[in-house]
């Protein structure tokens, strides 16, 4: 090409562009919507680059070329997808005439857009078909579903590698082949002369649906043919509700899906959608265009999804049927059948609920629940902040995302004492209840008619979402004022149930349930943790012993334990325990004589200090008097206000 052609060809194609600018905002104008306009720009560009791609070719030439452009594509594509990649997918698609994304117009040779739309997603199930052996059938799939995936992506990439090949390139634009679409689609493989033998109609797994509701499975299809293999072009479905039906009024959209993927989506909420049906007028949707091959005796699963409008009225709200008054396929020999009413009047139902009539949570204890413990708290400030419950939400039935609003816990203590808000406040300086990452510390607090016991409403007010299906972590911390004397070695638990819960999805939650229980947590200046606790008997024909040993550690401060501290209960039909008269009919307090076994700790009277940061193993002995073949069981319930494991041996006198 000449310098002067060159700029001549330049100043035409510029000339082009001004033009299309004006055609541009001439059409902005007419769209209606910001999916038209964009449809106008990409349509304007694919020209523009077609210009621009004949001005830097100048025509047919021959020589060498590639087959590929050595573009690898690395993320999956579907309807709806921007960018260069989508334009290099066309541009790929284009190169064989099977696979062609359109004749004419934007997306066809020269014309490619950024733009993954209906063509393209048509183009990419012929190339899927085409190669249905290295992309569908290693799936186990037989219809191609217009999504560029991983299958799809491994051959195309593998195919676009670049390799030179002489050719004679063609003028950008200029239609390579005049097969038409339908000549390309018949790229399916069918064998035989295709005849329908049952068509079964079937209720979905689950054949309730709710407001709001996406791609709700509402009815199952399964077509089978003898002779020959078929294609499925077309299909009817009918909706009735009654006599009034009105369709348009409850759903969005209708699906077909095969083998898990969507092969084809109507929609569904305007009049203007339907057709005349049966039943009433405006009553049918048809879905045309279809490319779903059944083999021949091999039952096909076509299964209808909707997709429902988050507000139905009550009128059409209830129970919905399902038919096929018709449907259209192919056989190997291109000859076309419709069938009426194939499936002999049978059909499906399915009802729309209110928004909620499915959801639910449930409360659970968590793996995070701290165990029975003592809590050590201060004589003269605030304790540290401890966890009281710990516990999980779980929506894993819920259909909607469901906003909490409020979680009420319930905090009680072993003494009945503490029986006023006032007093609930004397103990405790704070409260919060942390759930999912989010901290709440607006609380009210209020008795309930158990002596102790009080209800403490967090207000969550809708911060915390639970997406449908998942399970969230919650748990009620506090922090104490200053240990009162008179409270030492009170218990605190709480606990949390669904009921309590107040939580919104679309609408009112169906099932609030389950509970979660807190462990005993012991109030005690003593910061000591006891462990390996163990238990044995010795005894002759009149008497014998109970022990129980035991390991304590203490924390920051000296801790002093005495037999007094070792809260033990004694029965059987010996004359006594510890030098207490016990009897089978009620629990009776014992007393034991303390011995150090291992570990640092000074003598203390009766009992022994164990220093700060120390570990020691003591023993406690319980002496037993009584007679031959006579009994006697003991257990110990809490060392020094911690409660341990209730080890209850017997000791039964020799005879």
């Amino acid at each position: 090409m000449t310098i002067a052609k060159d700029i001549t060809s330049k100043a035409s194609v510029a000339l082009v562009v001004l033009a299309m600018i004006f055609t541009l905002f001439a059409q902005s104008a007419k769209a209606e919507t910001s999916e038209d306009l964009q449809k106008v720009i990409d349509g304007l560009l694919a020209q523009i680059s077609a210009l621009q791609s004949q001005l830097g070719q100048g025509g047919s030439t021959t020589g060498s070329t590639t087959t590929g452009t050595g573009y690898v594509w690395t993320r999956d594509l579907s309807q709806g997808s921007t960018g260069a990649d989508v334009k290099a997918l066309q541009v790929f698609l284009n190169s064989d005439a099977d696979t062609r994304v359109a004749a004419t117009g934007a997306g066809s040779v020269g014309l490619e857009t950024e733009y993954y739309g209906p063509a393209t997603a048509a183009a990419v199930s012929k190339f899927q078909v085409k190669y249905r052996s290295e992309i569908l059938s290693p799936s186990g799939l037989v219809n191609p579903t217009g999504y560029f995936g991983p299958s799809s992506r491994a051959v195309a990439n593998a195919q676009n590698a670049q390799t030179s090949t002489p050719t004679t390139p063609t003028t950008p634009g200029e239609d390579v082949d005049d097969e038409d679409d339908e000549e390309v689609e018949e790229s399916v493989v069918l064998q035989g002369e295709a005849a329908l033998n049952s068509f079964e109609i079937n209720d979905a797994e689950d054949d309730e649906v709710e407001e709001g509701d996406k791609n709700a499975e509402v009815a199952v299809f399964t077509p089978e043919f003898s002779d020959g293999d078929a294609k499925i072009t077309r299909l009817d479905v009918e909706l009735a509700r009654g006599t009034s039906t009105s369709p348009w009024k409850a759903f969005k959209s209708f699906a077909l899906w095969v083998d898990g993927e969507k092969v084809a989506e109507v929609n569904a909420d305007a009049k203007s959608n339907y057709r005349d049906g049966d039943v009433k007028k405006n009553s049918i949707l048809r879905f045309t265009g279809l490319d779903i091959v059944a083999l021949e005796d091999e039952e096909l699963e076509i299964t209808l999804s909707a997709t429902v409008s988050n507000s139905v009225k009550t009128d059409e709200r209830g129970a919905w049927t399902v038919s096929v008054p018709s449907f259209r396929y192919v056989d190997a020999d291109g000859v076309a059948t419709t069938e009426s009413d194939p499936s002999s009047g049978d059909s499906a139902q399915f009802s729309i609920g209110e928004a909620g009539d499915k959801d639910e949570l449930r409360v659970l204890a968590s793996s995070n629940n701290p165990a029975a413990r003592t809590l050590k708290l201060e004589t003269n400030k605030n304790s540290d902040w401890y966890t009281l419950l710990a516990f999980d939400i779980d929506s894993r039935d819920s259909v909607n995302d469901i906003d909490i609003d409020e979680i009420v816990a319930k905090v009680k203590f072993s003494s009945t004492t503490i029986d006023t808000v006032d007093k609930f406040n004397a103990v405790v300086d704070k409260l919060e209840l942390k759930i999912d990452g989010v901290t709440i510390t607006k609380n009210t607090v209020a008795t309930t008619s158990n002596a102790g016991e009080f209800k403490v409403a967090f207000d969550v007010d809708n911060k915390v979402t639970i997406d449908a299906g998942d399970r969230i972590k919650a748990e009620v911390n506090v922090r104490f004022r200053s240990l009162n004397a008179g409270n030492e070695g009170v218990v605190v638990t709480a606990t949390v149930a669904g009921a309590d819960i107040t939580a919104e999805g679309v609408d009112t939650i169906a099932d609030l349930s389950g509970t979660a229980n807190g462990k005993d947590q012991t109030l005690s200046k003593n910061d000591i943790t006891v462990s390996n606790v163990d238990s044995s008997v010795t005894g002759g024909e009149t008497s014998g012993f109970v022990d129980f040993q035991f390991t304590i550690k203490a924390g920051d401060d000296v801790v002093t334990i005495l037999p007094a501290d070792i809260l033990a209960m004694a029965k059987g039909s010996v004359t006594s325990v510890g030098g207490a008269s016990v009897n089978t009919a009620t629990d009776t307090a014992v007393v034991g004589a303390l011995t150090k076994i291992s570990g640092d700790a000074d003598v203390n009277g009766a009992g022994f200090d164990v220093l700060e940061g120390q570990t020691v193993t003591l023993r406690v002995r319980y002496a037993v008097v009584g007679t031959s073949g006579e009994y006697a069981e003991v257990r110990v319930d809490t060392i020094k206000g911690e409660k341990v494991e209730k080890l209850s041996p017997t000791l039964t006198l020799k005879s």
